[in-house]
């Protein structure tokens, strides 16, 4: 082993969080956030996103590869902790959105920051990358069960943002379709669209001018779906 690829072994070490090796024991210390607004999900999409982006050159591409071992490790984590769907009857999450302690935290909601659909994102993105069909086939799983879900009304959301809202829901719906050309997606990407235009017409402009939960993120989200603008790209939109 060459000096310079020990280095990339010890740093590649340093950047796995010891608690995502699945046969070490949850302590009462331990607390992993698997979201994608404030937790290790959105950090993964990060490196997913710079190696894609460092692909179109070699050179670059050749010191960042190998952090798809990183994005290997984090997938078989996640998979390890879906949620038996049936465990309770009002539970409708295929993943919690975090463990604290020895208990995982579930929550219903569903939005760009928080819930399933993250973890959708991350599952397609990093199967299409490492070239695991299983992957992606557990991302099939779990869209026909988000889509099923809000068929039968037990997915809401009253919020206007990108961050919390039907403006995020939206684009991430159109991401998914970009990434798997599903038209399913792009309907239910519409849906939302058209949830946060019904809102528009009766006066309602989002709490604040904010980006991510105000006006801006909403003006934003409207250029985005009119091929005007493509910054939201950067919040995997």
């Amino acid at each position: 082993m060459t000096a310079d690829h020990s280095e990339k072994s010890q740093a590649l070490d340093r950047l796995l969080p010891p608690e995502w090796t699945t046969d070490r024991p949850i302590t009462d210390q331990t607390a992993i956030d698997l979201s994608l607004g404030t937790g290790y999900t959105g950090w993964i999409l990060t490196l997913l996103q710079l190696i894609q982006l460092a692909q179109a050159h070699k050179r670059i591409y050749q010191n960042v590869s190998e952090l798809s071992q990183v994005i290997d490790q984090y997938v078989d984590f996640l998979l390890t902790h879906q949620l038996p769907l049936d465990a309770e009857k009002e539970n409708y999450s295929f993943f919690p959105t975090s463990i604290v302690k020895a208990e995982w935290e579930i929550t219903n909601d569903v939005s760009w920051s928080t819930g399933d659909i993250g973890q959708l994102v991350l599952l397609y993105k990093a199967g299409q990358l490492l070239q695991r069909p299983e992957v992606i086939q557990c991302a099939d799983r779990l869209s026909g069960y988000l889509l099923q879900r809000r068929l039968l009304n037990r997915v809401k959301n009253d919020q206007l943002g990108l961050t919390d809202g039907v403006s995020g829901l939206s684009l991430v719906y159109r991401q998914l379709f970009l990434l798997t050309n599903r038209l399913e997606f792009l309907t239910e990407g519409y849906y939302w669209l058209n949830q946060l235009l019904t809102r528009i017409e009766a006066g309602d402009y989002g709490p604040d001018q904010s980006l991510l939960i105000g006006t801006l993120g909403i003006h934003g989200t409207l250029r985005q779906w009119l091929g005007k603008d493509i910054s939201l790209d950067l919040l995997f939109l």
